[in-house]
């Protein structure tokens, strides 16, 4: 207030405004008129106003309008959105508060407009805020206590002019929120990216956005191999900042040699496809090499301090895109990278930024749960790991086409291998595949037995032939739904072998479970292929005959691979079978091919599957 009280009473008044507001500029031409019972188009008038002064109104800006400035005590400035977009009329506006002149701003457009007076003008500024939220009489009286600054007038007699010229300036200017673009692009665009938390798009790299996830306690990465993304990480110090912090980095991406990878290669070189492949083989090593140096590091020069975690796992579900999400508190922020070949982030591909609380529909907050779900599935799959300063993962987290062949190939060379230094002795032993649920919790059913005739009968043609013969039976005590064998799968068929006129010497089972297997027991067909495997390579067996379903022969033949044996195998099929055929060549066969190869992991799914639903509860 004290600029406009320290001025000249009878002061020459500066109106500006611009010409797309003519309408609010005749009301208001009308008022002073009015109020002062002055013409401001006389020669020499009180209230000047270019749009009634022969000036195309913020238009132009020569040495008379310059002149009339200087030669104005104060102004009152009609701040519409139009208004904010003019050059000149910003102008006029800027160059009062520069020469420390009063400013009357008589607001149009609420937030925008006081914002920008805000954000030049000091608070003292007498201001006219034209908004829906207030009463016309509380405009009015602000109005009027403005202008009787300058010229005191009644302000009885005048009131009503001043509710006339508001509700006709109201009906003549609509309130938005926009400035300097097309409604449609405001509602569509602007709108849109302010209510997702999308902060800026943006084609090249910005620093500012990288080193903000320095503050960040959880981090996550998506993308084809991250290779630059985590090598700036490292290089700038913001992933030893985030572990230092004991914050948690995980980094997921594609497997390596993986159909997604192989299509990205050929897509983006199509020419080249073999060498592109090769690149971003090497980034994979690369990214696993960088992670291992960057907690190596932090170790030797802190070695007393406690730092956070990486962990690096598989993407399964993949867009091609690079996603960096950090997480701080209640706040998600980073960016997403629309990459899509042929061309990448380098060549100039859109990037998002993104910052707003943890909260739906926010772009943030769907990216926490679509990186979230990738990890989960990793996890699930036993393809997530916590790095440490010795983590490699020369074939990938699991295998694909490529690489499955190449890994039974070496698997299945091993085992011939070892075949070949077992070819010396002459033992058999003979294996037969167990099949729950017991008969009365004791008795072998009707697939079992039918597999124990089977060792029966070949055991019985060995011993004729002068072969020493061992007979393993696999099998800890099984539980089928809620029902509970009595005794072991093992000692039933043990039982059933020498009520059969098996030697009781020349049976294996509970004893080999128990000295290869201990508490974790022998639940499904792996565990039995694992301690067959290992009695024959302590013993001095030539050759392992497996009893088996064909339902299951497959996988079985599998798991030995896994074990280094190539076992001779013995199917017998029963008018019931409890094995699918179906189910083993869509989900159980491929898994173990491309996955989970022994099942013997005890973060395995089928470890912990099979065990969930076969061993009996304490």
């Amino acid at each position: 207030m004290n600029n406009i009280e320290n001025a000249a009473s009878k002061g020459k008044c500066f109106i500006s405004h611009c010409t797309d507001d003519k309408d609010i500029m005749n009301n208001l031409v009308d008022l002073i008129k009015s109020m002062y019972k002055c013409d401001i188009t006389s020669e020499n008038p009180l209230f000047f106003c270019t749009y009634h002064n022969s000036f195309n109104a913020a238009t132009r800006l020569d040495e008379e309008l310059v002149s009339v400035l200087n030669d104005c005590s104060y102004m009152i400035a009609i701040v519409t959105d139009s208004y904010l977009r003019s050059p000149i009329a910003l102008f006029e506006f800027c160059s009062f508060y520069a020469s420390n002149k009063p400013i009357i701003p008589i607001v149009f457009n609420d937030e925008v407009g006081n914002k920008f007076i805000d954000s030049i003008c000091s608070s003292h500024y007498m201001r006219i805020n034209v908004s829906k939220n207030s009463t016309l009489d509380d405009i009015a009286a602000v109005i009027l206590k403005s202008f009787n600054e300058f010229s005191p007038i009644n302000k009885q007699r005048y009131k009503r002019n001043v509710k006339n010229f508001l509700n006709k300036s109201f009906q003549a200017k609509a309130q938005r929120n926009y400035i300097g673009c097309e409604e449609s692009l405001y509602k569509n665009v602007i709108c849109q990216c302010r209510d997702m938390g999308i902060t800026k798009i943006r084609t090249e790299n910005d620093n500012e956005a990288l080193h903000r996830l320095s503050e960040c306690e959880s981090l996550y990465i998506v993308s084809t191999t991250g290779g630059g993304l985590i090598r700036a990480l490292c290089d700038k110090g913001i992933m030893s900042n985030i572990l230092l912090n004991e914050g948690t980095v995980t980094v997921l991406i594609p497997n390596k040699e993986s159909d997604f990878c192989h299509d990205v290669a050929e897509i983006e070189n199509p020419y080249n496809y073999e060498k592109n492949r090769i690149r971003l083989n090497n980034e994979y090593k690369g990214v696993i090499y960088l992670l291992n140096e960057c907690l190596t590091n932090i170790r030797k020069t802190y070695p007393d301090k406690p730092i956070g975690k990486i962990y690096v796992g598989s993407a399964y579900t993949l867009l091609r895109q690079t996603i960096t999400l950090g997480i701080c508190k209640d706040k998600v922020y980073g960016f997403v990278s629309m990459t899509i070949p042929p061309f990448r982030t380098a060549d100039g591909t859109p990037t998002l930024d993104f910052y707003s609380d943890n909260v739906d529909r926010t772009m943030g907050n769907l990216l926490y749960k679509h990186v979230t779900k990738i990890r989960d599935i990793a996890q699930s799959r036993n393809n997530l790991y916590e790095i440490d300063t010795k983590s490699y993962f020369e074939n990938g987290f699991y295998l694909e086409k490529t690489t499955a062949r190449e890994y039974w190939t070496k698997k299945y060379d091993e085992s011939r291998d070892n075949m070949r230094e077992h070819s010396f002795f002459s033992d058999v032993l003979i294996e037969v595949a167990a099949q729950h649920p017991l008969i009365k919790g004791t008795k072998p059913g009707e697939e079992f037995s039918a597999r124990l005739d089977c060792a029966v009968e070949l055991y019985n043609k060995y011993k004729q032939g002068g072969t020493t013969v061992k007979v393993y039976i696999p099998g800890s005590r099984h539980r089928y739904k809620n029902q509970e064998d009595t005794i072991s799968l093992s000692s039933a068929g043990r039982n059933y072998l020498i009520d059969n006129g098996v030697d009781e010497n020349d049976i294996m089972s509970d004893d080999v479970n128990e000295r290869y297997k201990a508490e974790e027991g022998v639940y499904n067909s792996a565990d039995e292929c694992f301690v067959a495997s290992a009695i024959f390579m302590d013993g001095n067996y030539r050759n392992l005959c497996c009893i088996c379903s064909p339902n299951q022969m497959m996988r079985k033949k599998l798991f030995y691979l896994e074990m280094g044996i190539l076992p001779f195998f013995y199917t017998v099929s029963t008018e019931n079978m409890f094995h699918s055929d179906i189910g083993e060549i869509f989900e159980v066969i491929p898994d173990v091919i491309y996955n989970d190869h022994s099942w013997q992991d005890k973060n395995s799914v089928h470890y912990k599957r099979t065990r969930d639903e076969r061993m009996p509860k304490k």
